[in-house]
């Protein structure tokens, strides 16, 4: 009998799981809480979906998260800092031909800074308004522990805007369908 239950508690939520696909419905299940998305502007041109619960993250914060002086111009986050959505917005002009070498260029730093790392997809694609998005993800190391990344380049009128999302390594499952989501969503 025990174990039927947990059957029944297992297909309840792939049911679930089912009904929210989308970030632009009501909203998805992730690793167990169900998070709402919204229409978000950053850089007061560029639309994007992004988690209802987040938030700007505090100077303080992005100090100890990125020490460098060369941290994100935007770090959107979740409430206990843990996942977060940071953004660049290059203003170099990059055509569509040449983004594939602007990514592995970068692929090959990442590498060259931590050679255990590995690059785990690497896919070039077409946004629903017709812009070039490349995406890549690796299993970068923070200083709790390992740490899921995701990076996209998109190649937009006002300059290459550059996404990394990141959470820890054992979120990954619930937020790598979400991340690649909202990456989706970028428009101006």
């Amino acid at each position: 009998m025990k174990y039927e239950d947990e059957i029944i508690a297992i297909l309840k939520k792939k049911q679930r799981d089912q009904k929210y696909t989308d970030i632009r419905g009501e909203g998805l299940y992730i690793n167990d809480r169900f998070i709402r998305f919204c229409p978000r502007q950053i850089y007061d041109m560029i639309n994007i979906y992004m988690p209802e619960e987040f938030i700007e993250m505090p100077r303080e914060i992005q100090m100890r998260v990125y020490p460098s002086v060369n941290r994100p111009q935007i770090i959107l986050t979740s409430l206990d800092c843990c996942v977060h959505f940071a953004f660049n917005l290059i203003h170099d002009k990059v055509t569509k031909e040449q983004l594939p070498d602007l990514v592995v260029q970068i692929e090959n730093i990442i590498k060259k800074l931590n050679p255990s790392i590995e690059i785990q997809q690497d896919i070039e694609s077409t946004l629903p308004n017709g812009q070039r998005i490349h995406i890549f993800d690796y299993i970068g190391f923070g200083v709790d522990g390992r740490i899921y990344n995701m990076v996209c380049f998109v190649i937009l009128n006002c300059g290459i805007l550059h996404g990394v999302f990141s959470c820890p390594d054992e979120e990954t499952e619930g937020w790598k369908g979400a991340a690649w989501q909202v990456f989706q969503t970028i428009s101006e």
